[in-house]
């Protein structure tokens, strides 16, 4: 479905297997098990008998989808098309390409994301500019053509790639995570509260995506609509590193510091090394709260997190 290509639909009967495709495929996999050898123009009966029983239980299966075993609601189909289950530009049939014709492509593909891995920046772009063109339904290719353009510091160019993930996928949580993050370097707040409202619109219930708009909403200056988007990622995830640290560094700029002690010393002990732990409690220490010193451990990067149910992954991953 991400990539576009035709489905396949195999019946078996006995020794006799059909793979219904652009190219259609019948074998004897008692005389052929590695299913090498095509019979398909020796056994046309065999052939038009399999053909039209895929007519049929095809039209039966799409019957019984129509009663009590309902599709996913609109939020999940949300997240199955951001993990790349569900594409909204998918082609069906003949329309698309058939994929045994199509699966040694996938290897260039491969190649271009460990070029990626391994820092090989101008390889990875160059397989992934031949990628775009390749798989014009995959939203992953222009997001992994971006990561590498964002690498090379051409920020604007990596813009580009982002939407063309977006117009591939509308709701694709990880692109619109990587233009939120190039929006908040730029400081086009507008930008990042545009894209922030797409996350809460695709992801309700998901806590970061009400943290990313109280991120742009305290930008411009709405303080009050900010808070509350806060609250509301609180609600959702209070354990959430990044939200509990945006939301006490909101409290200690307004001069709520007791409230916004409550998370400096969990914050510290998570993230010792973390620089807006230390603006945190450095805010709170000018006021005389409570700082204790907090021992070393990993220091998680601040931006879009994952949220859960197949959501953004971090803005710096």
């Amino acid at each position: 479905r991400t990539l576009g290509w035709a489905p396949l639909t195999s019946v078996r009967r006995g020794a006799l297997k059909y793979i219904e495709a652009p190219r259609p495929e019948l074998y004897d996999t008692r005389l052929d098990p590695a299913e090498s050898h095509n019979l398909l123009a020796e056994r046309p009966r065999e052939t038009a008998l399999f053909r039209d029983l895929v007519s049929t239980r095809g039209k039966e299966l799409a019957a019984l989808s129509r009663g009590p075993a309902r599709g996913p609601d609109a939020e999940a189909s949300a997240k199955l098309r951001a993990l790349g289950y569900l594409s909204g530009s998918e082609r069906t049939g003949e329309a698309g390409l058939d994929p045994k014709d199509g699966i040694d492509t996938l290897q260039g593909r491969q190649r271009a994301y460990e070029a990626l891995a391994k820092g090989e920046l101008e390889e990875a772009e160059r397989l992934f500019r031949l990628d775009l063109e390749k798989f014009p339904h995959d939203h992953g290719v222009p997001i992994g053509l971006g990561r590498v353009l964002e690498l090379r510091g051409r920020d604007p160019e990596a813009r580009a790639a982002y939407l063309e993930a977006l117009r591939r996928n509308p709701e694709g949580s990880l692109s619109l995570a990587r233009l939120f993050a190039l929006a908040s370097r730029r400081g086009d707040r507008v930008e990042q509260l545009e894209i922030a409202r797409r996350l809460v619109a695709a992801y309700p219930r998901s806590g970061a995506s009400f943290r990313m708009q109280a991120e742009a909403l305290e930008g411009l200056g709405r303080t009050g609509e900010a808070e509350a988007s806060y609250v509301e990622a609180m609600r959702r995830e209070p354990e959430s590193f990044g939200t509990r640290l945006r939301w006490a560094l909101f409290l200690a700029a307004r001069g709520r510091l007791a409230e916004a002690s409550r998370f400096a010393d969990a914050l510290a002990r998570e993230a010792p090394a973390n620089a807006d732990v230390a603006r945190l409690r450095t805010l709170i220490g000018k006021s005389g709260g409570p700082v204790s010193r907090a021992s070393p451990r990993r220091a998680p990067h601040l931006g879009p997190e994952p949220m859960r149910g197949g959501s953004p992954p971090r803005a710096g991953e």
